[in-house]
């Protein structure tokens, strides 16, 4: 149909910015739109997994992977209801849906996962020009 030019959205979903987000750019973008969000998913559960298996400490082993898996389910949920896979459940597909506090929420976790991340056996020996230690100082 093309960007913006959804009959679903106007006549028949009803919370088609919020609950079935993703059924509107399976309609808009097509098989192309779709299978984006999916890699775009994909490459965040990989990224964070990978976060969680190179850090030293339990913590933000658990802390990222925790993140990760609460994100990327949310979304998993989320396909799988505007698919007709499950009922419908409210779930927000992250960082797409318009809601509030869902993309507050989400936006904390992630920052929570980039803080962690910088703690992270595969970036320990690496020096940030932007960031002040002890060498730098």
């Amino acid at each position: 149909m093309g960007p913006g030019n959804s009959n679903q959205r106007d006549f028949f979903l009803p919370q088609s910015y919020d609950d079935f987000v993703f059924s509107i750019v399976g309609e808009e973008y097509g098989f192309i739109g779709i299978t984006l969000v999916i890699i775009m998913f994909a490459i965040f559960l990989y990224r964070g997994l990978k976060l969680a298996k190179n850090m030293p400490e339990d913590f933000g082993k658990y802390l990222a992977f925790g993140i990760t898996v609460i994100i990327a389910m949310n979304a998993v949920i989320n396909m799988m209801v505007a698919t007709g896979i499950t009922p419908t459940t409210g779930q927000t597909l992250p960082f797409i849906s318009y809601g509030g506090t869902s993309i507050i929420f989400n936006s904390i976790a992630v920052g929570i996962l980039l803080n962690v991340s910088t703690y992270s056996t595969q970036t320990a020996g690496e020096k940030w020009p932007g960031k002040l230690n002890a060498e730098n100082a």
